[in-house]
C-alpha cells in the first residue's frame, strides 16, 4: 500500500445487489437484484448461486483453521462475475459472512424461478488424505441436474488435478438445498479442506478462481447446446518466457474423434484423451504475442475452432528506468506486477549522479502486485535511475508525485524499458514561458558512455551537443539552458553505447494549469503510431507532436477516432530532420473522446501526444503519450490505483473492421483476481472506468487480453496524499516481435 487510502467496498458494483436474507421473512421479489451484461452466451439464463454455510455455521475446518465458509464465499462471488460476464441473471444467497437458513435458500431459489441452482460446498473426513471431487443431486433429480453435475466434476477434477470419485455424481436425499428446489440443482464439493495440502491450496485466491472457472465451464457446457472449448491453460494475463503446457477442455468429450492444437498454424500436438493436453515450443519462440489454435473435431463431421493469445517476452525479465528523484517534494515509487502463479524474487538496482549502487531484493508473489517506496530503500534527496532483474517475466512501471519547486504540483509515471538503446527519439518538447524540460540519460554498462544528441527545433537548424554518462550513472541536462528559452523542440540521441533516455517537463500551461509529464523515448522511428487515449472536451487542450528524423520528407495521414466514426485529415508533408504540432481540438472538433492513428509515406516518424487540462473543474494538470507502433493482443499495467483520491480509466482503441472482443484480468494484492468481459465495436474506441470493475479498492494491475489486436492507454487522476493533484497516463506493455 502506498499511504493514499485503502477503500473496502461491500461487493462487486457490476454484480447483482446483495440479499440480506437473514433478516427477512420471506424470499426477495424478481426484480431484486438482476445485473446482467448486454450480450453473451448465457443472456436468458438466470442463476441462484449459493455460498454454503456462512455467520455461525463455519462448516467444514481444515487442519489449521480455515474455515470452509470462506472459502466457499470466496469461489461462489467468483463465479457469479464470470456468469454475469456472458449475460446471465444471477441472486447470491448470501455475499458476506452472514447466516442464511437452508429454507430460506431454496425459497428464495424457487420465488424467483431462476433457471439452475449452483451450491458452493469444500469436504471433509478424518483421513487427512482422503481428496477428491464429487457433485451431488437430489434422489429425485431429472437428467438436466445429473448432465450438469457430471460436467462440474469433470471440470473441477481437469483444472484442479483433483481426482474425480469413481461415482462422479451421487444422489442423496439429506440435501435440503436440493430436495426442495423445483429447478435443476446441484452442490459440489470440490476438494477436502481437511486435507493439509489441499487447505493450503484453497487458502490461495488464484486457486479458488480457478475452480470457479471449472463451474463456469461446466454450466456454459450444460447451457449452450452448441459444441464449445476453452483453454485451460495458459491462462489469460500469462506472460511466458518458456516451454509451457496447453490444457484444451471441450463440452462433449465423448463425442470428440479427434483434437489438433497450433501455434501460429504449425500443429504441436494431436491429444487422443480428455483434458486434451500438449507442450508449447514457447521457449524457443521470439518475443512476441502469438495465436494459440484448437480444431476439434466430432464424430458427425462438426469441427470447433478456437483461439487466444499466448504472450511470450524474455526482455520482460530486465527493465530500466532513467528518471527519479526522492528530492524534498518528490515521492517516487517502484510498480512490480507478476503475471504468472510462480513467486519470483526480484532484484532492484539504485543508481546515482555519483558513487556505487544499491541493490535490493523483493520477493513477488504469484498472480500479484507489490509497490516499492524508493524514498525508503535510498534515502532523502536521490536522484535516482532504476534497473530491475527478475528471473521470470515481470512488468514495471514508475509512478512519481510532485510539488515541483514547491509551486507546480502533479505525478507522471512510466513504463520501463525493457532493452538500452544507442539511439533514442523524442518528439516533444517545448521551452516556452512557464516549462522547464530535462533530459535524463542512465548508462546501466560498466563503461562510459559517449552520447550526442541533436534538438530539432521548430523554424530553424538543428542545434548539437555532446557529453559522456560514466558506466551504472546517470546524467541529467537541463533543455531550456542548452537551446534558450521559447522553442518548439524534438530531440534525436546517438551514444557510443546502449543507454536509457527519459524526458521529463514540468510546467505552467498557459498560467493556468500546472504539472508535469514524463516520456521514455521511442527507440527508433516508426511508419505507424497509435493513441487510444484523447479528448477535447471543455477544459482540456489536446496536441500531436510529429517528428522526422530522417533525411527523406514525410506525407502524413492523420485519422481521428471516436466511438461514432473515423474522421482522415488531410495529409500534410513533414521536411527532412523537423518536427511539426497539430492542434488536435481543431482538427478533430470540440467536445469528442477521441483516438489517434498516424500513418507516415516516405520515412519513418516519431509521434507524441500531450494533452493539458482542468478535469471536471477539480483537477488541473497534463499528460503526456509517446504511442505504440502496433496494436496488440495483449497489454499489461503494473501501475493502477482505485483507492480514495483516484481514479483511473482504461481506454481501447480498436483498428480493426469488426468487433473485437477482450478480457480484462485485474491483478490485486495478497493474490486476488477479478476478470471483466469488454466488446469493443469496430473502427471506435472505448473508455472504461476501472474503479467500477473492481470490488477492491486500492492497488491495481491490469491485463488486457483481446481476441484480435488493439491498443490500450491507462490514465489516472489523483488528489495524492489529499495534497497533490494531477494527472498520469501510460500505454501499456505488450511483448515485440523484434
Amino acid at each position: 500500500m502506498r499511504g493514499r487510502g485503502v477503500l473496502k467496498t461491500a461487493g462487486l458494483l457490476l454484480a447483482a445487489l446483495s440479499v440480506a436474507l437473514s433478516l427477512m421473512a420471506l424470499p426477495p421479489s424478481p426484480d431484486r437484484g438482476r445485473a446482467r451484461a448486454a450480450t453473451g452466451k448465457l443472456a436468458g439464463w438466470s442463476f441462484v448461486v449459493d455460498p454454503g454455510h456462512g455467520g455461525s455455521e463455519t462448516g467444514a475446518v481444515g487442519p489449521t483453521g480455515l474455515q470452509e465458509k470462506n472459502v466457499n464465499l470466496s469461489v461462489a462471488l467468483r463465479l457469479r462475475d464470470l456468469l454475469l460476464s456472458e449475460g446471465a441473471v444471477v441472486y447470491m444467497t448470501r455475499e458476506d459472512d452472514s447466516y442464511v437458513t437452508v429454507s430460506q435458500r431454496w425459497q428464495m431459489a424457487n420465488s424467483l424461478k431462476v433457471d439452475r441452482f449452483l451450491s458452493v460446498h469444500h469436504n471433509a473426513w478424518s483421513d487427512p488424505n482422503t481428496n477428491y471431487v464429487v457433485t451431488l443431486i437430489s434422489t429425485y433429480a431429472g437428467e438436466l441436474a445429473e448432465d450438469l453435475a457430471g460436467k462440474a466434476t469433470r471440470e473441477i477434477s481437469m483444472e484442479l488435478g483433483v481426482p474425480a470419485h469413481s461415482n462422479p455424481v451421487w444422489r442423496v436425499d439429506y440435501v435440503g438445498v436440493l430436495n426442495h428446489t423445483e429447478m435443476p440443482a446441484i452442490l459440489t464439493e470440490a476438494s477436502f479442506i481437511s486435507n493439509p495440502a489441499e487447505e493450503a491450496r484453497l487458502r490461495d485466491p488464484s486457486y479458488n478462481q480457478r475452480e470457479a472457472e471449472a463451474i463456469f465451464r461446466a454450466v456454459l457446457y450444460h447451457c449452450e447446446p452448441r459444441p464449445a472449448a476453452y483453454f485451460m491453460e495458459p491462462r489469460e494475463g500469462r506472460l511466458l518466457d518458456g516451454d509451457t503446457v496447453t490444457r484444451l477442455s471441450v463440452s462433449n468429450p465423448s463425442l470428440v474423434s479427434r483434437v489438433d492444437i497450433f501455434l501460429e498454424d504449425t500443429l504441436v500436438g494431436s491429444p487422443s484423451s480428455a483434458p486434451y493436453e500438449v507442450m508449447l515450443p514457447t521457449g524457443s519462440l521470439d518475443d512476441g504475442v502469438y495465436e494459440l489454435r484448437a480444431e476439434v473435431s466430432f464424430g458427425n463431421g462438426q469441427v470447433l475452432t478456437m483461439a487466444t493469445s499466448v504472450a511470450v517476452s524474455r526482455a520482460a525479465r530486465r527493465w530500466y528506468f532513467a528518471e527519479g528523484t526522492t528530492r524534498t517534494e518528490f515521492d517516487q515509487w517502484l510498480t512490480l506486477l507478476n503475471p504468472n502463479p510462480e513467486a519470483v524474487e526480484v532484484a532492484v538496482t539504485y543508481c546515482f549522479d555519483s558513487g556505487p549502487p544499491l541493490e535490493r531484493t523483493y520477493g513477488l508473489q504469484g498472480m500479484s502486485r507489490m509497490s516499492v517506496y524508493v524514498r525508503a530503500e535510498v534515502g532523502e534527496g536521490k536522484d535516482v535511475s532504476v534497473q530491475v532483474d527478475s528471473p521470470a517475466p515481470v512488468v514495471a512501471e514508475r509512478p512519481v508525485y510532485f510539488n515541483y519547486k514547491g509551486r507546480w504540483q502533479g505525478g507522471h509515471v512510466s513504463l520501463g524499458a525493457n532493452r538500452p538503446s544507442t539511439d533514442w527519439y523524442f518528439a516533444e518538447g517545448y521551452t516556452g514561458s512557464g516549462f522547464e524540460e530535462w533530459l535524463c540519460v542512465y548508462n546501466p554498462g560498466e563503461n562510459g558512455v559517449d552520447v550526442e544528441v541533436e534538438y530539432q527545433v521548430e523554424k530553424r537548424k538543428p542545434y548539437r551537443c555532446w557529453f559522456t554518462v560514466p558506466g551504472r550513472s546517470r546524467y541529467t541536462q537541463s533543455v531550456n539552458q542548452v537551446i534558450g528559452a521559447g522553442h518548439n523542440v524534438s530531440m534525436t540521441l546517438r551514444a557510443s553505447g546502449e543507454v536509457v533516455a527519459e524526458r521529463p517537463v514540468y510546467f505552467d500551461y498557459s498560467g493556468k494549469w500546472q504539472g508535469g509529464h514524463v516520456s521514455l523515448g521511442a527507440n527508433r522511428p516508426s511508419t505507424d503510431w497509435y493513441f487510444a487515449e484523447g479528448y477535447t472536451g471543455s477544459g482540456f487542450e489536446e496536441w500531436l507532436c510529429l517528428q522526422n528524423p530522417g533525411d527523406a520528407p514525410a506525407t502524413v495521414r492523420i485519422n481521428y477516432v471516436t466511438a461514432e466514426e473515423v474522421l482522415p485529415r488531410e495529409p500534410l508533408l513533414l521536411p527532412p530532420r523537423s518536427r511539426r504540432t497539430v492542434f488536435v481540438n481543431d482538427e478533430a472538433g470540440p467536445g469528442r473522446e477521441v483516438s489517434i492513428t498516424v500513418f507516415s509515406e516516405g520515412s519513418p516518424i516519431v509521434a507524441e501526444r500531450p494533452i493539458y487540462y482542468d478535469y471536471q473543474g477539480r483537477i488541473r494538470g497534463g499528460d503526456i503519450g509517446n504511442g505504440v507502433s502496433e496494436p496488440s493482443s495483449v497489454w499489461f499495467f503494473s501501475e493502477g490505483y482505485t483507492g480514495s483520491g483516484f481514479e483511473e480509466w482504461l481506454c481501447l482503441l480498436n483498428p480493426q473492421p469488426e468487433q473485437v472482443r477482450t478480457t480484462l484480468v485485474l491483478f490485486l494484492p495478497e493474490g486476488e483476481v477479478v476478470k471483466q468481459r469488454l466488446d469493443l465495436p469496430a473502427l471506435s474506441r472505448r473508455t472504461f472506468y476501472v474503479n467500477h470493475l473492481s470490488y477492491l479498492q486500492g492497488d491495481t494491475s491490469m491485463c488486457v487480453q483481446a481476441e484480435l489486436p488493439v491498443v490500450a492507454e491507462r490514465p489516472q487522476y489523483f488528489k495524492y496524499g489529499g495534497k497533490w493533484s494531477g494527472g498520469s497516463l501510460q500505454s501499456g506493455y505488450f511483448p515485440l516481435m523484434r
